[in-house]
């Protein structure tokens, strides 16, 4: 045997280190194959972008078939009827250059980068051997079914869907978002599609290198183009604009939904989602904006609160910011288990959080109604919202309502949930019906992390505030400006349950008694073992343990407070109700109004009005019974009391019913309905991150995700 040189062995390893690279190299086949599938398929999302402008122009016109549409659907939007054949020859397309008949080694490394079709189009792989993308065919049918929601999720935020006849300015800030927008996301796909195609015919491996490339600036432009568009074409008055039905009444909010949230979050995962789409790779927390009914925006959210009808129609607090955390989700991000985020990772400050110390409330803490180091041992309080002002019938109140426990409940397909609460509302008495709650005064930027206003009242009077949200009705509050304990009619709470959901809540008057109810049947009452707890079953109390829904406190529930408990839909298509005829309508002063123009003051005659003169904007509460906001009906709960939500991640509505005990305090009693039931609706927007709780979630396949 010849003796092996130094060379020969040198020359052999070097082989054997290029033969086991190759196995994780990619191949001009593996290229060839992504470079087809992000051609076809953004070329595919610029056609739905395009339709649905186009079908928004269309149907603006007010003729048929057009007006009859929905262009945020983008089939309904195909007004040219060529998405069939599109999406027959795109599945052609990529099947000519990927089927592994022909690059069977290379099918299977592309096709392994798409395991499965996440939420909300998961079912479209269930047709072949496997629960997960086994052919081109399926992947090619999952992202577009993919391209369809989101693109019709866009659509719906970004164009609205305006009743017709519509309006100038309307349409005109319609069609400068439908061009701009198309353009930023045609930025998106050729900066990135350039760059991942760069990296591919280098042979650089088969991961998506491009999450946020944009080397050539070309993306930055458009979404700069998109921004000016905005502010130069949709100048109409806020009334004007919420006409729209889109994700903002003003130019900024506008500039702000579509081209942040939408363009810069959406834009460059409908790319990525043609590269990978990772498995399991989910998002791990989210912030939770909001939007009141009369705030920044026009939204639904609204508070009916007990039986009289004085507590309907409540506006809640605008631009608060929580959180949720995700955890457990299975593989297509679904069936997350959720909890409570006590600093959302969104902050625009470090240190911001939802959770404050009972001996000082300008103090975070993170420990849900427990003793806690921040607060020197001292109670930790996690708050749903700064100080919450209500004012109805003469009896204003300032609500904290605390968290009881962590979050349960867990999220479905990408948008939809249950989350279940268990708080108490700790009321205080208000100062006056014009200002229930201390206020934050003076601070300029809400949310900022500088404490640059002074509490107008409560245990912190004086004392430096951020504020945090504002109410339309009673201005800005704050996490810093709480309610003085001595105020407080309700000790450790008014305990309650309640599940928001994107589905439909109800409760049903269906409990009955003299020692209950009032007259007929009722929707609420108390635990027997604790009469904090509000119920409108025996189920309700045995979940924590207090006994039968059995009892009433120092007032009997009703039903309502019409003449003869006679309750009227109000037409709304909102189950909303209306007392009918036999019941006289209801006065109030029309100097001072809630946000949507509602009187809250109640007067029975003109010296009412001029009694509390000192109490109203201006110093003058109006007058009595007279003009807009001086009479109204008596809202009513109907026998069912329903609610029904909105999934999404952009103005989604969560919902939920619930049944409130009653306060120490006769007067608020009364005046408010307690024991009582109440609805909710609150209108969220969702900002995703990733597990990290940091870096934005681009939808919809995380691929940015670190």
């Amino acid at each position: 045997m010849k003796p092996i040189s130094f060379a020969t062995v040198v020359a052999t390893c070097a082989t054997l280190v290029l033969v086991a690279g190759s196995a994780n190299a990619q191949t001009a086949a593996e290229a060839k194959c992504r470079g087809a599938i992000a051609k076809n398929i953004t070329k595919y999302q610029a056609a739905l972008v395009k339709n649905v402008t186009l079908c928004h122009k269309l149907r603006n016109l007010n003729k048929a078939p057009y007006n009859l549409l929905n262009c945020n659907d983008v089939n309904a939007a195909d007004t040219k009827h060529g998405l069939a054949l599109a999406r027959t020859k795109l599945i052609a397309g990529v099947g000519k250059l990927c089927e592994p008949v022909k690059t069977p080694t290379a099918a299977a490394a592309v096709l392994a980068l798409f395991p499965r079709c996440p939420s909300p189009s998961k079912t479209i792989d269930d047709g072949g051997a496997t629960t997960g993308i086994d052919t081109f065919s399926e992947l090619s049918s999952c992202l577009m079914n993919l391209s369809d929601e989101y693109v019709s999720r866009i659509s719906a935020e970004a164009f609205g869907l305006p009743s017709l006849p519509t309006t100038a300015p309307i349409k005109t800030c319609q069609a400068a978002i439908g061009l701009n927008l198309g353009k930023s996301i045609a930025a998106y796909a050729k900066a990135r599609t350039l760059c991942q195609g760069a990296r591919d015919k280098a042979l650089s491996g088969l991961s998506y290198g491009c999450a946020t490339n944009d080397s050539a600036g070309a993306i930055a432009a458009a979404n700069t183009a998109l921004d000016t568009a905005i502010q130069t074409s949709c100048n109409g008055t806020p009334t004007t604009l919420a006409g729209m039905g889109a994700c903002g009444q003003t130019a900024s909010q506008l500039r702000k939904c579509v081209t942040n949230r939408l363009a810069k979050r959406v834009g460059g995962g409908l790319v990525a989602l043609t590269y990978e789409l990772p498995a399991g790779r989910c998002a791990g927390s989210a912030d939770v904006v909001i939007n009141a009914g009369y705030g920044a925006q026009l939204t639904n959210t609204s508070l009916d609160s007990g039986y009289t009808g004085f507590g309907h129609n409540v506006d809640l607090e605008d631009g608060y910011l929580g959180g949720v955390s995700m955890s457990g989700c299975d593989a297509d991000c679904e069936n997350c288990a959720v909890s409570l985020d006590r600093s959302p990772a969104g902050k625009q400050y470090a240190g911001y959080s939802t959770c404050r110390c009972d001996n000082d409330a300008s103090v975070a803490c993170s420990t849900i109604e427990g003793a806690d180091a921040a607060c020197g041992g001292s109670t930790c309080h996690c708050l749903f919202g700064p100080p919450l002002p209500l004012s109805a019938g003469n009896a204003p109140v300032c609500v904290l309502n605390r968290f009881q426990e962590d979050f349960g409940g867990s999220t479905g397909k990408i948008g939809e949930y249950d989350v279940i609460t268990r708080t108490a509302a700790v009321i205080h008495l208000g100062d006056t019906a014009t200002h229930p709650c201390p206020t934050c005064e003076g601070d300029t930027t809400a949310n900022d992390g500088n404490k640059g206003g002074h509490c107008n009242g409560g245990s912190r009077d004086g004392l430096t505030c951020d504020a945090n949200a504002n109410s339309p009705d009673f201005g800005p509050v704050s996490f810093d400006c709480q309610p003085a304990a001595s105020g407080n009619i309700t000790g450790t709470g008014l305990k309650m349950g309640l599940t928001f959901t994107d589905g439909t809540a109800t409760i049903t008057a269906a409990l009955s008694g003299s020692s209950v109810c009032d007259a007929g049947t009722c929707h609420c009452a108390e635990c027997s073992g604790d009469h904090s707890v509000g119920c409108s079953a025996n189920a309700d109390c045995a979940a924590v343990g207090a006994g039968t829904c059995t009892t009433a406190t120092t007032v009997k529930s009703k039903q309502n407070s019409c003449d003869g408990l006679a309750c009227d839909d109000d037409g709304s298509g909102t189950n909303q109700g209306v007392c009918g005829a036999a019941t006289p309508p209801l006065t109030f002063c029309n100097g001072q109004l809630r946000g949507n123009g509602e009187g809250y003051i109640s007067c029975t005659d003109q010296a009412d009005c001029d009694a509390m003169d000192a109490d109203c904007t201006g110093g003058d509460c109006g007058t009595c019974g007279d003009g807009p906001g001086g009479t109204a009906l008596r809202k009513c709960f109907l026998p069912t009391v329903t609610a029904t939500g909105t999934p999404g991640i952009f103005g989604s509505e969560g919902v939920a019913t619930f049944c409130s005990a009653a306060t120490s305090n006769s007067g608020v009693n009364a005046s408010g309905g307690l024991p009582g039931p109440g609805r909710v609706t609150l209108d969220f927007d969702f900002d995703l991150y990733c597990a990290d709780h940091t870096t934005p979630f681009d939808l919809p396949g995380g691929s940015n995700c670190p």
